[in-house]
């Protein structure tokens, strides 16, 4: 009895979708970096201008609403420039 080494690998058969998928991902990750990036920091700017509009509505202009925004754009300010120099190590 003879042994296939591939289907000991992969015993489970891929669809072609999956293959093409694989293929688009591997020959294009700069490209799926920077997107998960680009669509990331858009939903960050839409959440926060979101955000911004209610606290300022809601919030009655207390210092409250300052000390919060600061803290907001500080931490995210961190978080989105750590996401964009890994973008930048990774591609």
């Amino acid at each position: 009895m003879f042994f296939n080494e591939v289907e000991s690998i992969a015993p489970f058969k891929s669809f072609w979708f999956t293959e093409l998928i694989n293929n688009i991902i591997l020959n294009n990750a700069d490209n799926v970096v920077w997107f998960v990036f680009f669509v990331a920091f858009a939903f960050f700017f839409i959440y926060s201008l979101i955000l911004i509009y209610h606290w300022f509505k809601y919030g009655a202009g207390s210092f409250i609403i300052w000390l919060a925004m600061i803290v907001y754009f500080s931490i995210s300010l961190a978080l989105i420039s750590a996401m964009y120099f890994s973008a930048i190590i990774i591609s």
